[in-house]
């Protein structure tokens, strides 16, 4: 078991969060920080796809949409 340190205002407000929900300050937090870790796990997982189809597209040919539009944009002039 780790211990954190909060300031007394942060704990107040988890007290009371925790009182609402019926629930205890310590599985508020375990569940937020639960909540917290699955949210980067899903964003890692979206950029390795992101990374693996900017890849795919520039073997194919493409470009990316910075670029698409400044050209786009230069060749009105």
């Amino acid at each position: 078991m780790k211990t954190i340190t909060v300031t007394d205002e942060l704990y107040l407000a988890l007290e009371e969060a925790a009182n609402r929900s019926g629930q205890t300050v310590s599985d508020l937090v375990l569940e937020a920080i639960q909540v917290w870790l699955d949210d980067v796990a899903e964003d890692e997982a979206d950029r390795d796809k992101i990374e693996a189809a900017r890849s795919e597209s520039a073997e194919k040919g493409g470009v990316e949409f910075e670029a698409f539009f400044a050209d786009l944009l230069g060749s009105q002039d």
